[in-house]
């Protein structure tokens, strides 16, 4: 009986030590879910921004500017030695700005995929936004809507309805450091414009200088040589960096002088950039509250001051 008893207790033992077991696994089956069902809560909360965070920095990686990507050689104008004839993708930040289709207003340049410059004066009948839209890309066009206009004095930021893909003919240009850049320093630089009755491109390096005689804000460009009368209004003036191979716009021209014969000795007159820098970024950084995409747009960080 004793014996009985014995192996009872030593069996009512065993279970209550298999009892034991069970809950304590199921107690850390239970509590194992918790942390895995916490850990799957938090990865949700924190992978948008990690998706965000390398789309930034992917952005900004694959959004240089002033940047040429695919080489060639330009030639030089029959008629005018000292003007060259681009090739494509030579300038792909210069745009075309059109009214109607048949209405040719004046050139641009991308700083932003969603936005251009121009000179103020190209964008008089503003309040018409849906009348005008721009051209970029050389070898391919590509036609953007323009959704909205802002005019600071000289100068026009127009905004793209919608974002550009970037490309080998389609790059943003570079705005000037205002921490290091100095106009008073530049001695030559080059314009850039699409010619009158063809989708080509033509330059011409020119001489700059600034000075009360030129006015306020205003760079004044010439050529010794030959006439400088090959750029529309809101067309681009600009410099290279030789160390980092980028280009920098440092101005927007004033006044379209097509169909007026140029002397050499004629002097264009460019808007300056630099004083428009602060006007310009606050500018790229509002959103619509009704718009639907509203991140930071490409090259953003090259136009902080």
């Amino acid at each position: 009986m004793r014996i009985f008893f014995q192996l009872s207790r030593k069996s009512e033992r065993k279970m209550e030590h298999s009892r034991r077991i069970v809950n304590e696994s199921q107690t850390y089956r239970s509590t194992k879910r918790q942390y895995i069902l916490l850990a799957f809560i938090v990865c949700l909360a924190v992978l948008p921004l990690i998706l965000l965070g390398l789309y930034y920095a992917f952005a900004d990686d694959t959004c240089e500017c002033g940047k040429v990507l695919i080489s060639g050689t330009e030639q030089k104008e029959n008629r005018d030695a000292e003007v060259k004839i681009s090739y494509n993708g030579q300038w792909p930040w210069t745009a075309q700005l059109f009214k109607t289709p048949q209405n040719f207003t004046c050139d641009a340049t991308i700083i932003t995929n969603r936005h251009l410059l121009t000179a103020a004066h190209c964008v008089e009948d503003e309040k018409n936004v849906e009348k005008y839209f721009a051209l970029v890309g050389q070898r391919v066009w590509t036609k953007k809507q323009i959704s909205k206009i802002y005019v600071h004095i000289n100068l026009a930021v127009l905004k793209l309805s919608e974002p550009l893909e970037f490309n080998d003919f389609i790059q943003p240009i570079c705005l000037p450091d205002l921490k290091t850049f100095s106009i008073e320093k530049i001695q030559m630089a080059t314009m850039a414009s699409y010619d009158n009755y063809e989708s080509l491109i033509k330059s011409l390096d020119v001489i700059t200088t600034v000075s009360s005689d030129c006015g306020k804000d205003i760079i004044c460009a010439f050529n010794n040589v030959t006439n400088s009368c090959l750029t529309h209004s809101g067309s681009g003036l600009f410099v290279k960096n030789e160390k980092t191979q980028q280009q920098s716009i440092i101005g927007i021209a004033a006044k379209s002088p097509a169909f007026i014969k140029c002397r050499p000795s004629d002097v264009l007159a460019f808007f300056q950039l630099s004083p428009y820098k602060p006007w310009i970024y606050e500018k790229i950084l509002e959103c619509d509250k009704d718009e639907k995409d509203c991140q930071k747009p490409c090259n953003i960080e090259n136009l902080k001051l």
